[in-house]
């Protein structure tokens, strides 16, 4: 997971016109702009503009909060609520598990968590998504961008539909505020992403039955 060029466009755009002063990053996200072999973790982009830099990742990098974030979790039992919310590359790793192993890459600088046998799918993705919710502010965006259906073979478990956001409109308080397909690095063959931004209008989300009639591809 990990902001590309495109990705930073896409929230610099946000910030520009909103003026976030906090964002909580779902993953401890990598500044792959930079090319470099050891990329830098995207919270130094943010600090430059004077944003409050939070993520949860269960493999703690970057001081990530260690929460498992396929189960709810409450904005007054994490004790705050953000003006920006990001999932560059997340939602579409999330299940309830029983049981991960981490694995370390560019020499032990980031690490990623593997489930070793997954326990539900579905009820993680969901609770994921509630959780995105629950902690963005009323009046905050949500900016996603995550794997379209058809790309990215063995990369996740869910792969979002062209028509997954226009469905989720419907019935979430909040409003689509514009989204789009995105070839991620120029790979046009299998590297495309679904992404959207959406403004947080009211506090109500579906529930589990409701959001799971979503079309999302499964791997």
């Amino acid at each position: 997971m990990g902001y590309t060029k495109f990705t930073k466009q896409l929230v610099q755009g946000v910030i520009d016109k909103s003026k976030p002063k906090s964002v909580l990053d779902f993953g401890s996200a990598n500044d792959y702009e930079t090319g470099n072999s050891r990329p830098p973790f995207i919270s130094e982009w943010y600090l430059g503009q004077g944003i409050k830099y939070t993520c949860i990742d269960l493999a703690g990098d970057n001081g990530a909060l260690q929460l498992d974030v396929s189960h709810p979790l409450y904005p007054w039992e994490h004790g705050a609520q953000y003006d920006l919310v990001v999932d560059s590359g997340f939602s579409e790793h999330v299940v309830q598990m029983d049981g991960y192993e981490t694995t370390a890459f560019h020499d032990g600088y980031i690490h990623s968590i593997y489930p070793t046998k997954v326990k539900d799918a579905e009820l993680g993705f969901y609770n994921c998504w509630l959780n995105k919710w629950d902690l963005l502010r009323l009046g905050g965006i949500m900016v996603n961008e995550n794997p379209l259906s058809g790309s990215w073979p063995g990369h996740g478990y869910h792969y979002y539909t062209p028509k997954f956001y226009d469905e989720l409109e419907k019935i979430i308080d909040g409003v689509l505020l514009s989204y789009g397909e995105h070839p991620s690095s120029g790979n046009i063959v299998d590297g495309w992403n679904e992404w959207a931004i959406i403004i947080k209008t009211g506090h109500n989300f579906p529930t589990f039955e409701e959001f799971k009639k979503l079309p999302i591809q499964k791997a």
